[in-house]
């Protein structure tokens, strides 16, 4: 798929002059993210401005990935992640830049972060970016290091896509281990659902027995994580929440 027909696409696929989302435009279409990403740019919102278009503005997910590729466009500008009044800033010179107060009250500075590391790790490109946020996010206090002490040591069991293949893990640092995850993979990947556990071992060996049908072997230890799952295994693993 060449870059011209790509952005042939999304000018077809336009409406009032806005290019769809990153997902409806894979669906409306059939070219999957993994032609264009890392390959021809870097963003999704790159190649919507190469089109000579802009991003349509939508809800929920959508909305998100707006708001996470801003930031991450400002912090890869500033080689660092930016301060509230360079958001500001930002948002004096691009109004479609999100609203501070917006942000900060969606979430809190360690969450916020952990979400930018998952969203950026969607694509190879961003390699750097995700070591800087990865040296940048806050660390716990005393208080809440001493608070965990007396607590259960709780993780997460993740569901990771690559491809066509699902990988099926546990981590107490779920989006470091995500953003080295995708990494690693060739296709790349996407962080689909985690399930918090104060077993993760335990409960990754659980989904683990449940998919053995669809295991993919291989030939090093870390293949019998992936596994070719049907959209109702998908759909059983992210109805749960905890376990």
């Amino acid at each position: 798929m060449d870059r011209e027909t790509i952005l042939a696409e999304i000018k077809r696929t336009s409406r009032d002059g806005k290019a769809l989302g990153r997902d409806a435009f894979a669906k409306e279409t059939g070219i999957p993210e993994r032609a264009w990403s890392g390959r021809y740019w870097a963003r999704w919102s790159d190649a919507v401005k190469e089109a000579g278009l802009e991003a349509r503005t939508m809800q929920g997910a959508h909305a998100e990935e707006l708001v996470f590729d801003k930031i991450l466009g400002l912090a890869e500008r500033l080689g660092r992640f930016p301060t509230i009044p360079e958001m500001d800033l930002e948002r004096q010179s691009d109004r479609s830049f999100p609203n501070s107060r917006a942000i900060t009250r969606r979430w809190d500075r360690k969450k916020l972060f952990e979400e930018l590391i998952a969203y950026a790790s969607k694509t190879t490109e961003r390699a750097e970016l995700i070591k800087l946020l990865q040296e940048a996010m806050p660390q716990k206090t005393a208080k809440q290091k001493e608070d965990d002490a007396g607590s259960p040591d709780y993780g997460h069991v993740y569901l990771i896509k690559s491809g066509k293949a699902y990988k099926v893990g546990s981590s107490r640092a779920v989006y470091n281990r995500t953003a080295t995850v995708v990494r690693q993979a060739p296709l790349g990947g996407e962080l689909i659902h985690t399930i918090s556990t104060d077993d993760p071992e335990g409960i990754e060996r659980y989904w683990h027995d449940r998919f053995q049908k669809c295991r993919i072997n291989g030939s090093n230890k870390a293949s019998g994580e992936w596994f070719h799952l049907s959209s109702a295994e998908v759909a059983a693993f992210k109805r749960r929440k905890t376990m």
